[in-house]
């Protein structure tokens, strides 16, 4: 079985936009579900995958909060430039 790494993805439907973020110990495939959902509904949907997510955790040890934080809004700005 292969395994693949997570990452960010974006599903482009309608007008109206949700940022999906993952938990701290998550990472982008725990919002996928989710997405998809909100795909049918229309919604344009983007999910950012925070620094050292998804991978060894010693590297997750090393990113900071701050650092997670300006992924999300890197993500939120991501949407506001879709329209």
């Amino acid at each position: 079985m292969k395994v693949v790494a997570p990452k960010p993805f974006t599903y482009k439907e309608g007008d109206r936009a949700v940022l999906l973020l993952h938990g701290f110990t998550g990472s982008t495939v725990d919002v996928k579900g989710l997405g998809r959902v909100l795909r049918q509904a229309e919604f344009t949907c983007h999910a950012p995958l925070y620094r050292g997510h998804g991978g060894e955790a010693e590297v997750l040890i090393q990113t900071t909060l701050d650092e997670w934080w300006r992924d999300a809004l890197e993500g939120y700005q991501y949407l506001l430039e879709l329209g």
